[in-house]
C-alpha cells in the first residue's frame, strides 16, 4: 500500500460518480488540519500525488489499483485548497481478474485517462519489469522527463562507464536523421538493460517474473522506487 502504514486513506479511493477531481483530492487527504502532513505523504513530487493498492500471492498480482494525480499551474496543495488557478490530470492503473468488465474492454493491465469509464488504454510491462515501477517509470517520463533523465544519467555513469550517457540522448534527439543508426541502436538496447538492472537491483529480494501476461504472473514487490 503507497503511503505505507496510513489508516486515513478511504477504501475505496474511486473518483465518485459527478465528484471533481478537486473534491476527490481533498476528501482522500481529509481535513486541513492534517492535510500538510498527508500531502508530504502521498506526495511523491510536489506537483505529483500516488495512492497505490497492491495484492499478491505466490503466485502473482491478484489485484493493482495505482491512481496519481498530477497538477499544473501549481503543487498538489494548490490544488487541494482550489485556489482556481491550479489545474490537475489524473491516471488509475487497474489490474484485476475478478472484474475483467465487458468483453476486450478492459485489457489487463489497463489505464484510466479518465476518472471513470471510458477510454482504457492497454498498458503494457517490458519483460522483466515490475508492473508498479512501470508504471512510476510512466508518470516520469511524460510528466518529470528532467528527474528521470538524471536517474537515467548517474545509473550510466555507475554501471556503463563504457557508454556516453550525453551522446545517446543526443542521436537518439536525431531520430532516423541520426549518424550510425545500428551503432545507436546497440547503445540504446545497453542503456536500456542497465536501466532495467538498477530497478531490479532496488528490488532484490523480489523473485524472477515470468513475464506471463495472461495468467497475470507479475511478481511484485511494492516498493517506492
Amino acid at each position: 500500500m503507497f503511503p505505507p502504514r496510513c489508516d486515513w486513506v478511504p477504501v475505496d479511493l474511486r473518483v465518485s460518480d459527478g465528484e471533481s477531481l478537486g473534491d476527490w483530492f481533498r476528501r482522500v487527504v481529509g481535513p486541513e488540519s492534517t492535510a500538510d502532513e498527508r500531502i508530504g505523504r502521498c506526495g511523491i513530487e510536489s506537483t505529483m500525488a500516488l495512492f497505490a493498492r497492491v495484492s499478491w500471492t505466490q503466485d502473482g498480482i491478484t489485484c493493482c489499483r495505482m491512481q496519481a494525480l498530477i497538477t499544473y499551474g501549481g503543487d498538489l496543495t494548490d490544488f487541494y485548497q482550489g485556489d482556481g488557478q491550479t489545474k490537475g490530470t489524473y491516471y488509475r492503473l487497474d489490474l484485476d481478474p475478478t472484474a475483467p468488465g465487458h468483453l476486450f474492454s478492459e485489457p489487463l493491465p489497463h489505464v484510466h485517462c479518465c476518472p471513470n469509464g471510458p477510454p482504457r488504454f492497454p498498458f503494457l510491462c517490458p519483460d522483466g519489469e515490475y508492473l508498479p515501477v512501470a508504471f512510476l517509470e510512466f508518470l516520469y517520463l511524460n510528466h518529470h522527463h528532467d528527474t528521470w533523465l538524471k536517474w537515467a544519467r548517474r545509473v550510466c555513469s555507475l554501471r556503463g562507464r563504457s557508454l556516453s550517457f550525453a551522446s545517446i540522448a543526443e542521436r537518439y534527439a536525431l531520430g532516423a536523421g541520426a549518424p550510425h543508426r545500428s551503432e545507436l541502436a546497440e547503445d540504446v538496447a545497453r542503456l536500456r538493460g542497465l536501466l532495467q538492472q538498477a530497478k531490479r537491483h532496488r528490488l532484490a529480494k523480489a523473485p524472477p517474473i515470468d513475464g506471463d501476461v495472461l495468467r497475470l504472473n507479475y511478481r511484485v514487490v511494492a516498493d517506492r522506487c
